[in-house]
């Protein structure tokens, strides 16, 4: 007996999709989806609050090492890093209309007088004066800090990094939340 056309493309459809795993489901993969809860008063469905999205970042250095340093640095705080070792292009893309990131991050550990000059650069660009940057330096880098020019939208971070200082200053120059813990499986 021969089977109809169409339940033969439907075969071949499924076939395509990736087989589903065992103990896989929504609420374990992705615990921000979660079913809206009833109202105990009146019964209607209340929309759980919303998450905060994650923004990004454009990342300045130069060394491969520390790009992935700091890209994981950030990744788990929830900040999407783009990786340039160009300061001059990364403030040409942040001046365009549709600019890919909301900020800048420098790092002064490689680049040194680059990263100071187009950390300065952006208080003097007219599409860039409110875009916040942020220069990571070391303590040891007196004569660059100097040099820095820092007001409300440009800051100087130093090494090594802590995440509470971190999360403050995100704060501060982005509104940013910290996303809220992982629900643990028991």
């Amino acid at each position: 007996m021969c089977r109809s056309r169409s339940s033969h493309q439907a075969r071949a459809r499924w076939s395509l999709l990736p087989r589903r795993r065992t103990g896989f489901s929504l609420s374990t993969k992705l615990p921000a989806l979660r079913q809206a809860e009833a109202c105990p008063t009146c019964g209607h469905d209340t929309p759980q609050p919303a998450q905060p999205k994650p923004f990004t970042l454009m990342l300045v250095e130069k060394s491969l090492k520390s790009q992935e340093a700091f890209r994981r640095f950030f990744g788990a705080l929830g900040v999407r890093m783009l990786i340039t070792t160009n300061p001059d292009r990364a403030l040409a893309r942040l001046a365009e209309p549709s600019a890919p990131a909301k900020g800048i991050v420098f790092s002064g550990l490689e680049l040194a007088a680059e990263a100071v000059h187009a950390f300065n650069a952006m208080a003097a660009h007219p599409d860039l004066q409110q875009t916040p940057a942020i220069m990571i330096a070391t303590p040891k880098q007196q004569s660059l800090i100097e040099t820095a020019q820092c007001d409300g939208r440009r800051k100087i971070l130093f090494v090594p990094l802590t995440v509470p200082e971190v999360t403050v200053l995100l704060a501060e120059l982005f509104g940013y939340q910290p996303p809220p813990p992982a629900d643990k499986p028991a």
